[in-house]
């Protein structure tokens, strides 16, 4: 199909979700191929050495299909996203073939989704996969022998939660993983205790002292976790802002979920989808993408 200026409806509405995705802004989702649509497009032409045009033929719809990781390509019926708030949390719920973990350097605002795990001076500092390809290998303090919660979306279709330092060491193949701090325990002092063994606490190598307690700290906290319902496996990216770290715990458990990890923290948290446009022109290192 050729889709040019002018043109309207599902598949340019489709096509402009896709450019999203790759960092392009059409200047948002709408169905309508307007001037800054032609822009975004003529954009990635340039980039990929197409003829620049404006025009998405099929020679720049293979170029975007190419760029576009297999693992959103889902024509499953069960498939979809949502958006909605409980009190003060955001949630956006869908199956797991809608999350693509990206690495993008850019404010949120050019993508669907939330911020992802944490990073140290412009690097991803977490274990981060996608389309089964290593972003990022190690855990976030696996210089000091501890782990990370991984939540793995593994190639037979199942999800769960591994506490590895290495993302050569997961039990299966994955198409997607991210990871964090592991959200469980009945009180908070289990939590914080918890969340120690995984490198948050205070503690000394060669005479130098670090404080990684902050994780801990009243601010906005993003999260994500899984449940299995009805006979398939729904994922909950879910921002809560000012409160303690703990509070997410109570709200996976209120969300019901099998299992969840928390995500970056503070003026790094944010989340862009429908109504819910929060810290969006912050930079992120890494997202969670959600296709709509």
């Amino acid at each position: 199909m050729l889709l040019k200026r002018g043109s309207r409806g599902q598949e340019v509405r489709e096509l402009q979700e896709k450019l999203v995705m790759l960092g392009y802004d059409p200047n948002g989702v709408d169905g309508i191929f307007g001037r800054r649509t032609r822009k975004a497009v003529k954009q990635l032409q340039r980039d990929n050495g197409l003829k620049v045009d404006g025009k998405v033929g099929k020679n720049t719809w293979a170029v975007i299909n190419k760029l576009i990781p297999s693992s959103t390509i889902n024509d499953n019926k069960n498939s979809y996203t949502k958006s909605y708030k409980i009190g003060t949390t955001q949630i956006i719920e869908c199956t797991p073939d809608r999350i693509n973990i990206l690495e993008i350097n850019k404010p949120l605002r050019y993508y669907t989704g939330g911020s992802g795990t944490f990073s140290w001076k412009g690097n991803s500092n977490g274990i981060l996969i996608n389309d089964g390809k290593i972003i990022s290998r190690y855990s976030s303090h696996a210089w000091i022998g501890c782990p990370d919660g991984v939540l793995c979306y593994y190639k037979d279709g199942t999800i769960g939660i591994e506490e590895v330092m290495d993302a050569e060491k997961l039990s299966k193949p994955v198409i997607w993983a991210i990871s964090g701090i592991t959200l469980m325990g009945k009180t908070e002092k289990e939590f914080k205790k918890y969340g120690a063994k995984q490198g948050f606490k205070k503690f000394e190598v060669n005479d130098k002292k670090y404080n990684h307690t902050d994780v801990f700290r009243f601010t906005n906290h993003s999260s994500i976790g899984y449940r299995f319902e009805d006979g398939i496996y729904k994922v909950f990216y879910f921002r809560k802002p000012y409160c303690r770290r703990f509070r997410t715990v109570v709200s996976a458990k209120n969300l019901k979920l099998d299992g969840a990890i928390g995500l970056d923290s503070g003026h790094i948290s944010a989340i862009n989808i429908g109504k819910f446009k929060y810290n969006t022109k912050q930079k992120q290192n890494n997202i969670v993408s959600v296709k709509l």
